[in-house]
């Protein structure tokens, strides 16, 4: 897989600045006309997954520097061979030491993901509904005739997230608390947000993220505290900028299209519709030409 990355790519993945603070830039091909913005990283920080949020989150600046020092990527670089684990299942494999942003789990296959009693190794390597929903999303733009077996949504886009507080499950946070330690925890935790959000407007106001020409905020209520410092819409931001659609809103003019709609996750009791997916294609298919 031949990478051709914008200069104004290369330009944050050199800074001293971003490295020194180990910046989440994000997964994908960075030469891609589609950036999605998600609500935040995946990987909690406790003790039993600080090493996995290491290796995805805070070694991401050195991994795409790695990457662009190489000038070229081949595919097989990346390609997960033999028999395939997730790092989670605490085995140290192939796709754990060779993991790559610019093609994040290899392999992972197109169905959601199935856990038997939280064992790994019972895993059918799918993936998450918020990766899913990023591959109906990008087949339908692609107007793609059939889903492909694995997941390769990333080689047509950029992915980030507005945080990089990595932020663990309801489940998580519910487990063994009171009400009160319940609401304090997720206290925190917005605040911690909010921070991150803030935080990351300076690489998120960076040439690089604001020049592509389709922009989907996945963000839900996130996008509220980056929109007036982002993406040239100014600080007398607000939300009659942006027309209003079933289940998600639009800016646009001749160069460009933002979409900010709902997190492309599913809840318990309201899950993403395929509607909302075909729609938004719709919608941003004119800006790939």
């Amino acid at each position: 897989m031949k990478v051709e990355s914008p200069q104004t790519f290369r330009d944050i993945v050199f800074s001293d600045a971003y490295a020194k603070e180990e910046a989440f830039i994000g997964y994908g091909n960075p030469a891609a006309k589609i950036l999605i913005a998600g609500q935040e990283v995946t990987w909690r920080k406790d003790a039993d997954q600080l090493n996995e949020y290491n290796v995805y989150c805070k070694r991401n600046i050195a991994d795409w520097r790695k990457n662009l020092q190489q000038k070229e990527v081949k595919q097989t670089e990346v390609t997960i061979q033999g028999d395939i684990q997730h790092p989670e299942d605490g085995v140290t494999t192939e796709a754990y030491e060779r993991f790559n942003p610019l093609y994040p789990h290899y392999l992972r296959f197109n169905k959601k993901l199935y856990i038997r009693n939280k064992d790994w190794h019972t895993s059918n390597y799918g993936a998450s509904s918020t990766w899913i929903h990023y591959q109906q999303l990008i087949d339908s733009i692609l107007d793609r005739p059939m889903p492909p077996t694995i997941i390769d949504f990333v080689t047509n886009c950029f992915i980030t997230e507005l945080s990089d507080e990595a932020r663990p499950h309801n489940i998580e946070v519910d487990k063994n608390r009171t009400k009160e330690e319940i609401k304090e925890e997720k206290k925190k935790q917005a605040e911690a947000t909010e921070k991150s959000i803030a935080d990351r407007c300076p690489l998120l106001n960076e040439p690089f993220f604001q020049n592509f020409p389709i922009i989907i905020l996945a963000c839900g209520q996130y996008a509220s505290k980056i929109l007036p410092y982002t993406f040239g819409l100014g600080k007398d931001f607000k939300n009659e900028l942006f027309e209003s659609k079933g289940g998600y809103k639009v800016f646009k003019n001749n160069d460009r299209i933002v979409i900010w709609t709902r997190q492309l996750s599913d809840h318990r009791g309201n899950p993403v519709k395929p509607e909302l997916i075909k729609a938004i294609a719709n919608d941003v298919r004119h800006y790939l030409k």
